[in-house]
């Protein structure tokens, strides 16, 4: 996360990806729904750093948090709507507290990983 945000990279990655015919259909007759996701069955991870702490939900900061809902909806709006977030927290603090969030990060994407 950058500033709240998601870097320009990958936010260009987005605007190359996210195209008609390919990732999603557009019918303008189709009101009030003209948009439909065309990636059905795909599952998405999204594992992101975050340089202070406290962006899930109740946290002191999720209402900080514009990357995970920006990057949820544009793959829901590709037709993704199984999407995981796995998080490491505190690397500007580094120590104790960026060591434990590692921790709980790989203890996370051992456990998805026996569900992919």
């Amino acid at each position: 996360m950058y500033n709240f945000g998601m870097p320009s990279a990958l936010k260009a990655w987005i605007d190359q990806v996210v195209r008609v015919g390919r990732t999603f259909a557009f019918d303008p007759t189709a009101s009030p729904k003209p948009y439909a996701g065309l990636l059905r069955d795909v599952r998405a991870l999204i594992v992101t750093a975050r340089g202070d702490g406290g962006y899930v939900d109740g946290g002191r900061n999720a209402g900080r948090n514009f990357a995970d809902l920006h990057l949820r909806e544009v793959l829901r709006f590709m037709g993704i709507t199984d999407t995981r977030v796995v998080a490491v927290e505190q690397d500007e603090f580094g120590g104790a507290a960026l060591e434990a969030s590692i921790a709980r990060a790989r203890e996370q994407l051992a456990r998805l990983a026996e569900d992919f």
